[in-house]
């Protein structure tokens, strides 16, 4: 009942920002950049990822099995694992993509920026657990599946990243040479290591935890302007 009834609630929400942007924003183009039409964009793609995640089963077992596997948190290999993900994702996010953007001048919202990066990474941390249940119901095996898990979630990322969100959500797009290396030293090590550690031990909840962690401090340094800031940014 409860999954019906979020599945529902979601939908609705889908359909309201849906409707909201083909009635009064599509055909908006980037410039001049217009915050409430990226937060209308913004929005959709969360709301669907939410009901991906819910459709799929993915949420109820990220909610009802946080720490299903051997390796507990606690454990060395957890600690490991956990700590290379942290690492190398906080790397990539904070230090090189931060220097791949720039913030336009725009004055820091803190509230809203870190509204923003927790939308962003608890719906990209999501994703790759829905990517992970699906090769798992395959029953790719142990490496294999690790390979399979990273190399699907690095084609998405990269993606969904590079068609839609930096060039209609964010405020700039990054910088060509910084964007690449910064995707190539950053996003692929960072989610091939954040896939491991999911893989091994199971642990969808501080998987989608590590991925906030790393995207609201880039939210900060792009200084994600507010939805009500009409003026152009």
């Amino acid at each position: 009942m409860a999954s019906f009834l979020l599945t529902l609630g979601l939908s609705s929400l889908a359909m309201t920002l849906i409707a909201l942007y083909l009635t009064a924003y599509v055909g908006t183009g980037r410039e001049p950049y217009r915050p409430e039409v990226a937060w209308v964009r913004a929005g959709i793609w969360s709301t669907v990822c939410w009901l991906g995640s819910v459709t799929s089963g993915s949420f109820e077992r990220l909610v009802a099995e946080p720490d299903a596997s051997a390796n507990g948190r606690g454990s060395t290999a957890w600690l490991a694992l956990a700590a290379a993900a942290a690492a190398t994702l906080l790397g990539g996010r904070w230090v090189l993509w931060r220097r791949a953007f720039g913030h336009g001048d725009r004055p820091a919202q803190p509230g809203v920026s870190a509204a923003f990066g927790v939308v962003w990474g608890v719906c990209t941390g999501q994703w790759i657990v829905v990517i992970f249940d699906a090769v798992a119901g395959l029953g790719v095996p142990g490496s294999a599946q690790w390979i399979v898990t990273s190399v699907a979630s690095i084609a998405w990322v990269t993606g969904f990243h590079h068609w839609f969100w930096h060039p209609v959500v964010l405020p700039e797009r990054p910088d060509p040479a910084a964007g690449r290396a910064a995707w190539l030293l950053g996003d692929v090590p960072a989610i091939a290591i954040t896939c491991a550690f999911l893989v091994f031990t199971e642990d969808r909840m501080s998987t989608v935890a590590l991925f906030t962690m790393a995207f609201v401090p880039q939210a900060f340094a792009i200084r994600m302007p507010a939805p009500w800031n009409r003026a152009p940014a």
